[in-house]
């Protein structure tokens, strides 16, 4: 959890501090493969709201054509895993 919660924290106030966008101003493969690693935090309930530009930079990608059409299964079964977890306790 220190680990995650240091790359959080290094990507929120070094990379997206100055840029758009984890390289630049135009989105690279990196935030492609680092979007998909960031939504999976809900599987864990990880609330990402403290990091003020990783929220602003995920939520510039959500709203990108396609992508909540592409992204709406797994958030789906993020919903249903978190429910049945919260059942279960």
């Amino acid at each position: 959890r220190a680990t995650m919660i240091k790359s959080l924290e290094t990507m929120d106030t070094i990379f997206l501090a100055r840029t758009k966008y984890l390289c630049g101003d135009e989105m690279t493969i990196a935030d492609i493969s680092a979007f998909c690693e960031i939504m999976q935090l809900g599987f864990i309930e990880e609330d990402i709201s403290k990091y003020k530009n990783i929220t602003a930079w995920y939520d510039r990608i959500f709203q990108m054509e396609g992508v909540q059409k592409v992204c709406g299964f797994i958030l789906e079964a993020m919903k249903k895993s978190v429910q049945k977890r919260r059942a279960k306790m």
